[in-house]
C-alpha cells in the first residue's frame, strides 16, 4: 500500500529537535540505569522478609517506619 502525502498543505510547526547521541548500546542502557536510580526514591523499609502475627501488625510496622521517613524529609 503506498503511502499519499499532499505536498501543497503546509505542515505544522515543529518543536524542538531530537539528537541523536553516537554510543553503543551498553554505554545507553548504563545512562538509562544512573538516570532511573537518580528518580527513583529509596523505600522507607529495610528491604527483605518479615514475620508478623496478624496483617495489621505488618500494616501497622509499614505505616510507622513510612511516617518516620516523611518526618526525616
Amino acid at each position: 500500500m503506498a503511502t499519499i502525502v499532499n505536498l501543497q498543505e503546509d505542515f505544522g510547526k515543529v518543536v524542538g529537535t531530537r539528537h541523536l547521541r553516537e554510543e553503543d548500546p551498553m554505554t545507553a542502557y548504563q545512562r538509562l540505569l544512573d538516570n532511573s536510580r537518580r528518580v527513583r526514591k529509596p523505600l522507607p523499609y529495610p528491604r527483605g522478609a518479615f514475620c508478623f502475627k496478624t496483617h495489621e501488625d505488618a500494616h501497622a510496622w509499614k505505616w510507622n517506619l513510612t511516617l518516620k521517613a516523611a518526618a526525616k524529609s
